[in-house]
Order: structure tokens, then sequence, then C-alpha cells
């Protein structure tokens, strides 16, 4: 045994993609060597059978995780950076323009509010980059509502991932709409479906900060929503709910959902439970098959 992986083990390879991303697939370890593990991978789309890979130590997670995860829970900022890679750009910026709506009242200038709304439009492709430009400008020369000023001018950077760390980082330092709690419930609302994968901090075994069941469910097992599932009724609730943005109906949309066939414990409970919901919730995104996840094969 080298580096807690032995030959014959089942593991998960996490597979560099073009564009940055990394996807999970299940892998075989058949030798370990100093440097590399070589693995037996069944799944590579275009292979006729099993492909053998050389990879380091730091692509390969075991297949059964420590649960004891220590300080991921309580730390919004290192959960954004575990997932960050996997999710897709709107869920990004879904996830910086709910923090920033956490924060409504405090806008108190127009350009702010613009600002806001204009990245929310972005994310879901009704408004476009030029759009983005205009209203960034403005919003930052807005200094009235000091720090919130300038968290709805990130929420308008182009670049997605930098629009929500920069926006999750001025939410942790504002007033109790942003607590720590508030912030994590916003994680669990929009990436809890999403695959998520980073890397320790020095001295830390190099599995044990990158995996949160409490938080994010299992995350070899992404929930898939069927067909059957998307009756009449249950897309004209998701709609509806994801239009307005009121999700009071939403353990309503559970017993629906149950109705119509779906009993997996994570959907139901989602929808039934007492967090709060913004849009791009996943179960929402799932059902309006807005939001795929990311990389599962």
């Amino acid at each position: 045994m080298s580096g807690g992986f032995q030959a014959g083990e089942g593991v998960m390879w996490w597979r560099q993609e073009p564009g940055g991303i990394t996807v999970p697939v299940r892998a075989t370890v058949l030798a370990i060597t100093p440097k590399r593990i070589k693995i037996s991978v069944e799944t590579l789309e275009g292979a006729s059978g099993a492909v053998v890979r050389y990879v380091t130590r730091e692509h390969l997670q075991p297949l059964v995780v420590p649960e004891d995860l220590g300080c991921l829970k309580e730390n919004p900022g290192a959960l954004l950076a575990a997932v960050i890679h996997q999710a897709t750009p709107r869920q990004l910026r879904l996830f910086a323009v709910a923090c920033c709506r956490r924060e409504w009242n405090c806008f108190t200038e127009e350009p702010s509010r613009a600002a806001v709304l204009t990245a929310e439009r972005f994310a879901d492709g009704l408004a476009t980059i030029d759009d983005l430009d205009a209203v960034r400008g403005p919003a930052y020369r807005a200094r009235a509502a000091g720090s919130v000023a300038k968290m709805a001018a990130d929420v308008a950077k182009r670049d997605a991932k930098q629009a929500a760390t920069l926006v999750l980082g001025l939410a942790s330092g504002l007033g109790t709409a942003s607590d720590r709690a508030s912030q994590l419930e916003l994680l669990w609302d929009v990436f809890g479906n999403t695959p998520f994968r980073g890397r320790p901090r020095p001295g830390e075994r190099w599995y044990s900060m990158h995996r949160d069941s409490d938080i994010f469910g299992n995350d070899f097992q992404p929930v898939r929503f069927e067909r059957s599932w998307r009756t009449a009724t249950v897309c004209g609730m998701a709609t509806t709910m994801y239009e307005s943005q009121d999700f009071e109906a939403l353990p309503i949309l559970g017993d629906v959902l149950e109705e119509a066939g779906c009993n997996l414990p994570r959907v139901l409970a989602h929808c039934r439970g007492t967090r709060k919901h913004v849009r791009g919730c996943w179960v929402i995104d799932g059902l309006l098959a807005r939001a795929e996840p990311v990389g599962w094969r």
C-alpha cells in the first residue's frame, strides 16, 4: 500500500477536461510507482474496452471518504472554492446575485440595483456582455452604500468565478443578512447538486477538505431529474416560483413531486426543509432543465 491506495482498489479519478473542469470517473488501481499510479478505466467515451492511464495521486480519491470533515462545514469561502471549478457560470452568477439580494435594502442608489438586476438577467441569457459593462462602472462609482455598492458592481464582473468570489468576500464582512449561516444556506440551495473538488491546505490529508456530505450530499451520486417527474403541474409550479422568486410553495411542490413518482429523499427534503431558497435553487433548476450537473458520467 502506498499513499493511501493499493492495487485492486476502486477509486475515483478526477479527469481534466477542456476549460479547466475536472470530472469524476470510476477506476481501478493496477499498480503503484513512486511518482504515478496506474489505473484502469472502463467508462471513457469512444473506448471499446478498458483504458489504462498513469496519473498522479492528487487526481485520485477513495470511493469511501471519511465523513468527519472539520472546518469545511464552517467556512463558506472554502466551500465556494471547492465547488467553483465544477459549477456553471450561470450558477456562480446567480449565487452572487442571491448574496446581493440578501442585502437589497442596503442598495440605496439606482446604479447598484441596476447592476444586480442586469447580472441576474445576464445569467439567464437576457442581457449581453455590453450590458454588464455598461452597469458596472456606475455601480463602482455609487459610494453612498459603502462596501455594499462595490458588492453590486462586482456581481457584474465579466468572469462569473471572480464575481462569486468577490461578492462572497464582501458579504462576509457585512450585516446579519450575510452571516455565515445565511451564506451556507445560499451555497446549499444553488450548488446542492454540483460536484466539488479542491486542494488541501499544508499539513492536511489531501482528501479531507473536499467533501461535506452534510452540506452537499453524496458528490458521486447527483440527482438526475426524470422526465416522468416533469408533469404539467410540477413544471407550472416550478416556473411560477422561478419567475416570481417566491418559493413559499416549495413544500407543496415536494408533495406534487412525490405523487409524480419522485421518491428521492434529497429532493423531497430540500423542498420541505426550512431553508430559504433563491433563483438558482438546484431542485427548481433541475425540474426546468436549466442546469444539468457538470461532468457526470
